[in-house]
């Protein structure tokens, strides 16, 4: 199955305005070439074609990206480099004058390695987030498939379930018991505590479960009915293998208390 969604039958431009989009979604999806990459833009009547810097140019100010989030010490964002890859990679005029809801973003090569959700609208400071649902897909033939063999899923009765913070080694200051675990292993992640009990505080506490610290581990995860609940928050570390992606993964609480 992992197969026919990573590397489905191609759908040509007719089937995806029908099959793949409705009149509330624009898909961008991008092409990165040696001398230029490429950028399609595609409604569910219209299509428009642009082009953009090398992957060579993109991949860099896609690393001076991340390396601003990464020495993040700040709720500050880094503007210059936000506002350097928004503009590289969204054109102006991209987006229709009465805009759509959301966005299904198809990217390439290093452009999978981002969150487009903190790009900037064209000529803005206003993230894309802010007037956009952002989603990622490996293909829109892929989104094609999935729907083909989705199964109805039942009503949520509840809003919000969140595994947040977890626990990754001794060096965290929440284990006391110390000297039979391994000492080095994954970082703690900063803030994420504090962005889990914001967000829980938006919600009836009837509406939402919370895991967190040693709490947020894989036992508790499978063991959670998710699909009573609207939506599904992870808060913590991902590893991704390029080569073999079904090896990729997310990290839960690797210590008991």
């Amino acid at each position: 199955m992992y197969r026919y969604i990573t590397q489905p039958q191609p759908l040509v431009l007719e089937q995806i305005q029908q099959q793949v989009l409705d009149s509330d979604t624009i898909l961008l999806e991008y092409f990165l070439g040696e001398d230029n990459s490429f950028l399609w833009v595609v409604t569910s009547d219209s299509f428009r074609s642009y082009v953009l810097p090398n992957a060579a140019t993109l991949n860099e100010l896609r690393q001076k990206f991340n390396s601003s989030l990464v020495e993040l010490e700040s709720l500050t964002p880094n503007q210059t480099a936000i506002a350097e890859l928004s503009s590289a990679i969204l054109p102006e005029g991209i987006f229709p004058q009465s805009p759509q809801t959301k966005v299904l973003v198809v990217p390439d090569g290093g452009l999978n390695y981002f969150p487009y959700n903190l790009l900037y609208l064209p000529q803005t400071q206003k993230y894309l987030f802010e007037q956009y649902l952002v989603i990622h897909s490996p293909s829109a033939s892929a989104i094609d498939l999935i729907r083909k063999y989705a199964v109805s899923p039942e009503t949520p009765t509840k809003e919000l379930i969140i595994f947040a913070d977890p626990v990754f080694n001794e060096q965290d200051d929440r284990v006391t018991v110390k000297g039979n675990l391994a000492a080095d292993g994954w970082p703690r992640v900063p803030y994420t505590r504090e962005e889990a009990q914001g967000i829980v505080s938006l919600y009836p506490s009837d509406a939402v479960k919370y895991f967190s610290g040693f709490e947020s581990n894989l036992t508790n995860l499978q063991q959670s009915p998710l699909n009573q609940y609207r939506i599904l928050h992870l808060a913590t570390h991902g590893f991704y293998d390029e080569d073999n992606p079904t090896l990729s993964g997310l990290v839960l609480s690797l210590i008991n208390p």
